[in-house]
């Protein structure tokens, strides 16, 4: 029973620092929802009036498909701009 606690314990130790290592390597998203901005409200035409939502992805499209999940019936859609690149390397 020892054995299996260490193999899980150096498997969560593993992950955990692949989770880390590619969180530290990945650019920042900035996103924002359409959806709260009504036309003549100035978030609707000018986004960087929106709240954001700033994610770690690959690109664009991952940071899209990132943000769609969390919220799944928003129909209005989402901007996704270039935030900041990986950490250590700003």
């Amino acid at each position: 029973m020892q054995v299996e606690w260490e193999m899980v314990q150096r498997r969560a130790d593993r992950i955990a620092n692949e989770v880390i290592v590619e969180l530290t390597t990945l650019p920042e998203w900035r996103c924002t929802r359409r959806t709260p901005y009504a036309p003549g409200c100035i978030g609707h035409s000018d986004i960087s009036a929106r709240q954001g939502y700033y994610i770690r992805a690959v690109n664009a499209v991952d940071a899209l498909n990132i943000i769609k999940a969390q919220f799944p019936g928003d129909t209005m859609g989402f901007d996704v701009q270039y935030w900041k690149p990986p950490l250590g390397q700003e």
